[in-house]
């Protein structure tokens, strides 16, 4: 093996969830290559727009004007682009083993566009084939250098296969966090209250209802409080029943169930105060957004009703619970008093597939009764 290949594998991987890293990468490679510039795009399948993900020239950033340049009127007359399409996920190319010197000497992208920055020898390889958009990544060297060689391509072959996963295992953090993101912001426009919690109530997440709900001030009528970074009702009996339901949701060994208890005001333990909240704790899908985070950590979702109105939104519940469309309609249609029969009607669906609908509602919500998950809906507030 290559002996430069470590540091710079590292520096690949260590990219994966810091850009900064995945550039420090490239640029290493490209050091180890001789060469004086590095540029990755994404070339989107639909109409082949290209944009410009990371690039260098010599260590530092390219002028942003010749990026544009490039995307704007060279991308669409480069001739390598054509040749890298044609490969496979990391395949390399050497442009002299493909063009002629009269390319080299009258193609624009060789006679105008690298040679307004001195470049000319490239070895590039497609990196990723993605739904959307393929990756190509390419090392330029000055026109004075000699070509790539044996040297520079044994290198190449060993480092390709991590360039690929590695760039893959990118695309993927970064789909997670914008799914993560969007998630979030969804949650944060609920009435509801929703927080997730690890094993032991330390708190991982809290919406902007729940945030509202437990600032020092409104925390003690609702019975709720946050005590060392952990969720905690004021009552002990409701907190014993709390901290049993969160490790029942966060068990390791598949067996999940969720639950439902009310709290109590810290002043009704002295004779005042009112009745409390219905908190329902569920076990976090994995499918859930909030869930990227913490991947293979069980984790519980709590939620409880604030004291804002909650509009009848099947959205709000799919949000909330991870369900799809049809089933938070179905959650809303059952919490209203109809039954199953009268949904599969009312949606043109056979009585089977609204049956189906309902088993995935009750895996999904940890109930395994209809009524529990009647129970669960209202107590949310979104009928």
């Amino acid at each position: 093996m290559h002996p430069a290949i470590g540091p710079i594998t590292a520096m690949l991987y260590d990219g994966v969830l810091a850009p900064q890293a995945w550039t420090q990468g490239l640029q290493a490679l490209s050091d180890r290559l001789d060469a004086h510039a590095f540029h990755q795009v994404a070339i989107r399948r639909d109409d082949q727009s290209l944009e410009s993900v990371v690039a260098a020239v010599s260590s530092a950033p390219p002028p942003p004007d010749k990026l544009i340049e490039f995307e704007n009127h060279y991308a669409a007359l480069d001739v390598r682009t054509p040749v890298l399409q044609g490969l496979r996920e990391g395949q390399l190319m050497l442009d002299h083993e493909h063009f002629s010197r009269a390319t080299f000497e009258h193609a624009p992208i060789y006679a105008e566009f690298l040679a307004s920055v001195d470049m000319r020898h490239t070895a590039a390889l497609p990196l990723r084939d993605g739904e959307h958009t393929r990756d190509f990544l390419g090392f330029m060297r000055h026109a004075d250098q000699r070509p790539y060689g044996a040297r520079e391509r044994n290198l190449l072959i060993q480092i390709t296969p991590h360039l690929v996963r590695a760039n893959r295992l990118r695309w993927s953090a970064a789909e997670l966090a914008t799914e993560a993101a969007l998630g979030q912001a969804v949650l944060d426009t609920l009435p509801q209250c929703v927080a997730v919690l690890g094993p032991r109530g330390h708190v991982r997440y809290l919406n902007a209802a729940a945030e509202r709900a437990l600032r020092p001030a409104a925390a003690p009528a609702m019975g709720l409080r946050i005590a060392q970074g952990r969720l905690e009702c004021s009552a002990p009996a409701a907190q014993v029943q709390l901290a049993r339901l969160v490790a029942a949701a966060c068990r390791l060994d598949g067996q999940r169930e969720g639950g439902s208890l009310r709290t109590h005001p810290a002043q009704s333990e002295h004779g005042g105060g009112g009745a409390g909240k219905v908190v329902q704790v569920l076990p976090l899908q994995p499918a859930h957004p909030l869930a990227a985070a913490w991947q293979a950590i069980p984790q519980a979702l709590v939620t409880w009703a604030s004291h804002e109105h909650a509009p009848e939104k099947a959205a709000q519940l799919q949000a909330l619970l991870g369900l799809s469309a049809t089933e938070a309609r179905l959650a809303l249609h059952l919490a209203a008093g109809h039954s199953v029969k009268e949904f599969s009607l009312q949606q043109g669906c056979s009585w089977h597939t609204a049956r189906t609908h309902l088993k995935n509602l009750l895996r999904k919500t940890g109930c395994h009764r209809q009524v529990a998950l009647v129970q669960l809906v209202r107590s949310l507030g979104v009928v």
